[in-house]
């Protein structure tokens, strides 16, 4: 009798299959890396683009849009130590919730009591008032500032920098030189990668020659209306984001001092057509690492222009991005463009100030 073959793989058969499958795979998996992003980038676009939508619903509302930071009642007498204490230190994001569909938490906001003293709202531009986290609902009943809030974070954001949120950040400075401080321990704030622009150093006291002139939309318990930015709604930064990279894990401060800092000299900043030597100061306590913490989007201060963000050195205080290449930033008029890391320090100055008189083309929208 004949016996009859089974038809089937050798091995060397088996293994040029296996070859082929795993070039294939290797081909595929860059493309799909790339459609992953390319995704997660418009979420941050979109993120941005509502964020952009609310602050002007704010500013219809209130006929200006809301401040850039509640610290000290007069915006030019800030400094390290007087700062925490005694001021609200809430953001404007904090302000921008009752505009993005979150109408209730906004509300709890507004009207959250402090543990003792006399009550003054968390979003009074007015008065000084207790800092946020000396009021239950936000702080240790309520834990409203512990809210993650996706229309705040950028999917590209590695899950390990999520771990510990900072606090709060503010600017505050001099005619020579500004600081960038954040303050904070280790706890599991609601974060964000958005922040909104001051403009080259926001408003500081003593401003020497120009430096004021290079204000953004958003400064210490500012008052920004539509009419104030003379340079052009679609021309200048409105918010941005910032990836915190450069920040440490250190869990402590003292005496109401930020943890960690990171001063530029201003001596050179002046209105010419020359690009000025920024020198970037010793940041108190660790010097800086990769750890990128985040900030927390309840007090998140405005982030200032006079780092762009391709700055050298892993410098937290800046508008940067998790994305290759591009920043994501939304403009005055609610459009969102990605701006190259590499962009001119000119260029990015003039797109950070409001009224300065820099004449910017329109960008189109992503």
């Amino acid at each position: 009798m004949k016996t009859r073959r089974r038809p089937g793989f050798t091995l060397v058969e088996l293994l040029v299959v296996i070859a082929i499958i795993g070039i294939l795979i290797a081909l595929l998996l860059p493309a799909v890396n790339a459609a992953r992003e390319a995704a997660r980038r418009q979420t941050c676009i979109n993120n941005l683009k509502q964020i952009g939508l609310a602050a002007h619903s704010f500013e219809n509302a209130n006929g200006r849009f809301p401040p850039g930071m509640l610290n000290n009642l007069v915006p030019k007498e800030l400094s390290a130590n007087s700062m925490v204490a005694t001021n609200q230190n809430v953001g404007t994001l904090a302000f921008l919730l009752g505009y993005m569909d979150m109408r209730a938490e906004g509300d709890r906001i507004q009207k959250a009591k402090p543990s003792s003293g006399t009550f003054v709202s968390l979003l009074d531009v007015d008065q000084v008032g207790s800092t946020y986290w000396a009021r239950p609902d936000m702080w240790t009943t309520g834990k409203l500032a512990y809210y993650k809030i996706s229309a705040f974070q950028c999917p590209s954001v590695p899950q390990r920098r999520k771990k510990t949120v900072w606090m709060m950040s503010c600017l505050f400075g001099t005619g020579t030189s500004a600081t960038f401080a954040v303050l904070g321990r280790t706890y599991d704030l609601g974060w964000t990668s958005y922040m909104p622009c001051g403009g080259l150093v926001g408003m500081i006291g003593s401003p020497g020659t120009g430096i004021n002139q290079r204000k953004g939309m958003f400064y210490n318990r500012s008052k920004t209306t539509q009419r104030d930015v003379r340079d052009g709604l679609a021309t200048t930064f409105m918010f941005g984001e910032c990836n915190a990279y450069g920040q440490t894990q250190t869990d402590v401060y003292s005496s109401g001092t930020p943890t960690q800092q990171v001063q530029v000299n201003l001596t050179n900043f002046h209105l010419t057509t020359t690009v000025p030597t920024v020198t970037v100061g010793t940041p108190s306590g660790s010097p800086p690492k990769i750890q990128g913490n985040p900030f927390s989007w309840i007090g998140s201060g405005y982030m200032w222009t006079a780092l762009t963000p391709s700055s050298s050195g892993e410098w937290f205080p800046r508008f940067n991005s998790d994305h290759a290449g591009v920043v994501n930033m939304c403009f005055g008029d609610a459009s969102v463009h990605s701006i190259e890391k590499e962009i001119e320090p000119l260029l990015f100055w003039a797109q950070g100030s409001i009224a300065n008189g820099e004449v910017v083309r329109q960008m189109e929208e992503e």
